[in-house]
């Protein structure tokens, strides 16, 4: 099975002010005067955070936290291998993502993964990211799409092949069956565009989680 994540950089950037003084006549020391801040003009104001409220979709999210066993079909060719796992997904920083951290057995040996899924009002996309025990890069999501009449989420995503490096992409369909069931069909879609499947996994609860808003 081709094994595959891609790999991110994270950059800051700082800055220090520079500070000029006069030496005319070499005054005596004066206390530093501090700007009042009620003074400041609006636009060397801090941003206020509450004003980026969550949104309905971030509601979405609630009813997929919880504990939930995840039963795997992988396809290879005409054999289909099975295996089982646990997910376990926690809402954070104040709602905004769904943690979700993964532990199975493939092929014999253990596998871990931790990801993160959330909805970004400003570029009105879901997002993903996605990293495991199988390589040491980050996947990430490049589009995706949400069907509310089928609660069907497709996300695609473009990685570097931990063996070959190169670039592919992998597409997720979630579809939400129940309160207590949802299905990803996982697939390796190609430079055509064609869409290969290669994983099955059904998740069902085993405890936590609530459902959407209406």
């Amino acid at each position: 099975m081709k094994r595959t994540r891609l790999a991110l950089g994270l950059l800051a950037a700082l800055s220090l002010p520079l500070v000029s003084l006069a030496q005319e006549s070499k005054p005596a020391a004066q206390p530093e005067k501090k700007p009042d801040a009620a003074a400041q003009p609006a636009g060397d104001e801090m941003p206020d955070m509450a004003a980026i409220p969550l949104g309905a979709e971030h509601d979405l999210l609630k009813q997929f936290e919880g504990t939930w066993k995840a039963k795997m079909q992988m396809f290879m060719g005409s054999e289909v291998m099975q295996s089982e796992g646990t997910m376990t997904n926690t809402l954070v920083l104040g709602g905004r993502f769904l943690r979700q951290e993964f532990k199975a057995t493939f092929m014999g040996q253990p596998f871990e993964g931790l990801g993160y899924w959330g909805y970004d009002r400003a570029a009105k996309q879901w997002v993903t990211s996605w990293m495991d025990t199988w390589g040491t890069g980050m996947m990430t999501s490049d589009k995706s799409t949400y069907d509310a009449e089928t609660k069907t989420w497709t996300i695609d995503s473009t990685y570097t092949n931990p063996e070959t490096g190169a670039k592919e992409t992998h597409r997720e369909v979630m579809r939400v069956i129940d309160a207590d069931t949802h299905v990803m069909d996982l697939f390796m879609v190609d430079a055509a565009g064609n869409a290969t499947k290669t994983m099955t996994i059904t998740y069902t609860r085993v405890s936590g989680g609530e459902q959407p808003k209406k």
